[in-house]
C-alpha cells in the first residue's frame, strides 16, 4: 500500500468495510473517474479481489441481496405470504431494491426499530460483529491480530477468548502464542482467559432466547408459556413470579395444557386480575412478536 499505510489487519478491514459500504451503494469499487494514487491503489485491490472471488464462485456479503433478488425475480425460489423486516433504519440502494421487489411478492411489515426495552434489554447498546474465514489456520492467524491490537488499549486480564472447538484448535492456538510472547509461559501457568465454553445452543440464554419461537411453532404449549413468563432474561413480568404460580395452578387445575387462547379463557374465568398482569403492556412487543392475540384483552 502508498505509504504511509501499514500492511495489516486493520487496513485489510478498512478495506473490506469500503468495498462492501461501494457495493451496497450500487457504486463500481474497481473503476471511476481518475482520482488519487491511493483511490487508484484501492481500485486495483479491489479488482484483484473481485477477480479472486469470481474465480473461486464465491461472492462478497454485501451483494446478498442482489443474488437473493435475482433468484426471487427468477421464480427460482418463492416467497412467503408475509414477511417483517427488522432492523433497516437506513437501507442502502441495493437493499431498497430487494425490498421493492418483496413488496410486489408479499406482504410487507417494516419494524424501524426492535423494541429492546420490552423484551428486557435495558443496557446500553453494544457493537458486535461476527466474521466467518475458510480455514482454522486463518481463523487462528486472525485471533492473534485481533489479540495484538485489543492489547493496546485493554489490559490482557480484560481479554477473554472463546475457542468451541478447543481440542482442536488448542496446538495451533498455542504456537502462535508463542510467535507473539516469543516463549512459552512459565511452568505450572497456562495460556489464561482462554476456554472451552460450552456449544452455544445449550447456554441458558440462547435456550431462552428460542422459547418465544418453539412457542410459536410447537402448539402454544402451558410449559413453554410458562418458562416464558418466568424466564429471568425477559423482564416484562419482573416481580409477578407468584402470579405467574398462581396461573400454572390454575391452567393445572383445568387440565389445560396447550393454545395460547384456551390458556387466557381459564385465567380470565378464574382471576380476570392474573390475565392483566400477564397481558401487560411491558409485554406487548414480545407477545406480538410471538404471534399471539395481544389484543385478547380488550
Amino acid at each position: 500500500p502508498p505509504v504511509p499505510l501499514d500492511k495489516d489487519i486493520s487496513l485489510y478491514s478498512l478495506l473490506d468495510e469500503n468495498y462492501s459500504i461501494m457495493i451496497r451503494h450500487k457504486i463500481n469499487p474497481c473503476s471511476g473517474s481518475p482520482s488519487t494514487p491511493l483511490v487508484e491503489w484501492r481500485r486495483t485491490i479491489s479488482k484483484a479481489f473481485k477477480e479472486s472471488l469470481n474465480n473461486k464462485d464465491f461472492f462478497h456479503p454485501s451483494e446478498l441481496p442482489s443474488y437473493v433478488r435475482e433468484t426471487i425475480s427468477g421464480n427460482i425460489v418463492t416467497c412467503p405470504d408475509g414477511i417483517l423486516l427488522i432492523g433497516f433504519e437506513s437501507p442502502a440502494p441495493l437493499e431498497t431494491d430487494l425490498f421493492k421487489l418483496l413488496e410486489e411478492k408479499a406482504n410487507i411489515q417494516y419494524e424501524v426499530r426492535v423494541q429492546l426495552s420490552a423484551i428486557g434489554f435495558q443496557q446500553k447498546q453494544k457493537h458486535l460483529e461476527a466474521i466467518t474465514l475458510p480455514s482454522p489456520e486463518q481463523e487462528v492467524i486472525y485471533l492473534a491480530h485481533r489479540l495484538i491490537e485489543d492489547a493496546q488499549s485493554l489490559p490482557l486480564h480484560r481479554i477473554g477468548v472463546v475457542v468451541p472447538d478447543l481440542n482442536s484448535y488448542s496446538d495451533m492456538i498455542e504456537r502462535c502464542l508463542k510467535e507473539l510472547t516469543g516463549g512459552e509461559p512459565p511452568e505450572g501457568t497456562s495460556w489464561f482467559n482462554i476456554t472451552l465454553g460450552i456449544p452455544l445452543i445449550d447456554s441458558m440464554l440462547i435456550k431462552a432466547a428460542l422459547i418465544p419461537l418453539r412457542l410459536m411453532s410447537e402448539g402454544e404449549s402451558r410449559e413453554l408459556f410458562l418458562s416464558l413468563i418466568q424466564s429471568p432474561y425477559y423482564r416484562c413480568w419482573q416481580g409477578q413470579r407468584h402470579h405467574c404460580a398462581r396461573a400454572d395452578i390454575i391452567w393445572r387445575r383445568r387440565s389445560v395444557e396447550s393454545g395460547f387462547s384456551n390458556l387466557l379463557d381459564s385465567l380470565k374465568k378464574d382471576d380476570p386480575e392474573i390475565l392483566k398482569k400477564i397481558l401487560c403492556e411491558e409485554a406487548k412487543g414480545l407477545l406480538k412478536f410471538a404471534r399471539l392475540n395481544f389484543s385478547y384483552r380488550k
